[in-house]
């Protein structure tokens, strides 16, 4: 992503705060969140006992989700959201996340409960969620044929394959919220899924390469660890001053920026 356009992302949360809120806000208990985040897990595979090559140990997921928090109690929420999960099978013979991707998307439920006073900056929480999918429920089966760019680089495979991705995954959670402003925080979560029902399981053989003849299956577990980042901003919005405002621009600036634009647009565009 191009950095002015992260930037302008990122600060969208802090502008609207800064000039949609009044002092007024201020007083006002927390009574609901919207949290944005992206995340990664990686669950085992257990590959056929007649291979005679490595086969990767892990199967990849990229997951983007976005979640609402409505809380019962200053420390009880009850929290509900969409989420997207892209799986990628045979990762080892591919430079990103697989030879073959799987799609997941559905509806997330649960809650969270934060055992720390709500004046503390950094606010630790413990949950449980359950996910449903909508995008892929049946059964899929075929034939693909893919050339390895990462291990044995070349070498041609026909895979066939049998997925049907699980209808219900419970997800037990822990997680961190450290606050940046008084209504804006930046989120860590741990969590492992436990997916109910489905199968995800390759058979493939090479066609050509070093290893040609050789064939294998890979078979991927329903069961994986994952950790995610998001922001999250509290309704209602409490008021930021102007000062903390420009030190953040000032921060994030020189980040993105790096030290030559810094030479370029002195003080009087920063201050």
């Amino acid at each position: 992503m191009d950095k002015r356009l992260f930037f302008i992302l990122l600060m969208c949360p802090m502008f609207f705060t800064t000039w949609a809120t009044t002092t007024k806000d201020n007083d006002k208990e927390q009574q609901w969140s919207v949290k944005a985040g992206i995340g990664t897990s990686a669950a085992e595979t257990e590959s056929s006992n007649n291979r005679t090559f490595y086969s990767s140990p892990d199967a990849s997921s990229n997951l983007f989700y976005l979640q609402g928090d409505y809380y019962l109690t200053p420390k009880l929420t009850l929290s509900g959201g969409v989420y997207f999960e892209q799986t990628g099978l045979l990762d080892n013979f591919s430079q990103n996340i697989g030879l073959l991707r799987v799609n997941t998307a559905g509806l997330t439920v649960g809650s969270k409960y934060y055992f720390l006073p709500k004046k503390w900056v950094v606010q630790a929480y413990a949950g449980a969620f359950a996910q449903t999918n909508f995008l892929n429920l049946k059964r899929t089966t075929g034939k693909k044929y893919y050339v390895s760019n990462n291990q044995y680089r070349g070498a041609g495979l026909d895979v066939n394959y049998n997925i049907q991705r699980p209808a219900l995954t419970i997800v037990p959670q822990v997680g961190l919220d450290l606050r940046i402003f008084s209504s804006v925080s930046l989120c860590v979560d741990f969590n492992y899924q436990f997916g109910l029902w489905g199968h995800q399981r390759c058979d493939f053989r090479f066609n050509s390469g070093p290893l040609q003849g050789v064939s294998s299956s890979q078979t991927t577990s329903n069961m994986k660890p994952g950790i995610s980042f998001g922001v999250k901003v509290d309704f209602p919005m409490r008021k930021v001053s102007s000062n903390d405002l420009d030190n953040l621009f000032e921060i994030l600036f020189g980040i993105l920026s790096g030290p030559r634009a810094q030479d370029r647009y002195q003080s009087p565009y920063l201050r």
